[in-house]
């Protein structure tokens, strides 16, 4: 039996691996990006126990989630496994890396409206239920953006979404983007309309592809 153990979302985030009941590996984020007791979702220390476990995210039996129970994050986490493991839709919408094709001006105001623009990328589609695989269309009705610490929108950003809400044919979702030192640089909350609609359009799969291969690897934190 394989288990892996998740610290997230809140101070020195981490991550350990037991196989029949022995200690594989255990390991803080931090030791990553060098942030001190950093907090999010501890991405870089699951690799690191699943490659040192010798097995992939498929293989694991259980996963134990340290958690605070008022904040439903066990569900948070779990679809975001969930998401990993498996594609029912076929293409991922989050998370993944962006940034603007080419350099922008330095001027803080400039960077806000490009990454304002960017956060309205895709993020109504996470507002789904986890396992939803239906085509739909969707309308913003609210959105909101929080700049927690000065960024560049031309520099490579990990934007990530997960559901709030959905019910009464509208979502609401979470989303944030950090930078690749790991620092949560923006928080974003939607709330939109959805509706039954076609499939995506072949095109439209086919850019995010490409966005996905032109995104960084996470060797040397980039």
């Amino acid at each position: 039996m394989i288990i892996l153990g998740i610290n997230a979302y809140h101070g020195d985030a981490s991550a350990a691996i037991i196989a029949d009941g022995q200690l594989i590996a255990a390991v803080e984020e931090e030791r990553f990006n060098r942030i001190k007791h950093c907090a999010g979702f501890p991405a870089e220390s699951i690799r690191y126990c699943l490659n040192a476990a010798g097995v992939d995210l498929v293989n694991i039996d259980h996963i134990g989630i340290s958690r605070d129970p008022s904040a439903h994050l066990h569900k948070k986490i779990l679809h975001a496994a969930t998401r990993i493991a498996r594609n029912a839709m076929g293409f991922a919408m989050h998370p993944y890396w962006m940034r603007t094709k080419g350099r922008l001006p330095n001027d803080d105001a400039i960077h806000a409206c490009a990454i304002a623009f960017m956060s309205d990328m895709g993020i109504l589609s996470a507002a789904r239920p986890p396992g939803s695989t239906a085509g739909f269309g969707g309308a913003s009705l609210d959105h909101a953006v929080w700049f927690h610490v000065p960024v560049r929108a031309d520099e490579w950003l990990l934007f990530d979404a997960s559901p709030l809400r959905a019910a009464g044919a509208r979502g609401m979702a979470h989303g944030t983007m950090h930078t690749t030192g790991g620092v949560l640089a923006v928080t974003i909350v939607q709330e939109g309309l959805l509706r039954p609609s076609m499939k995506m359009p072949p095109e439209f799969e086919e850019r995010m592809r490409a966005m996905r291969e032109a995104a960084p690897t996470t060797d040397g934190g980039a």
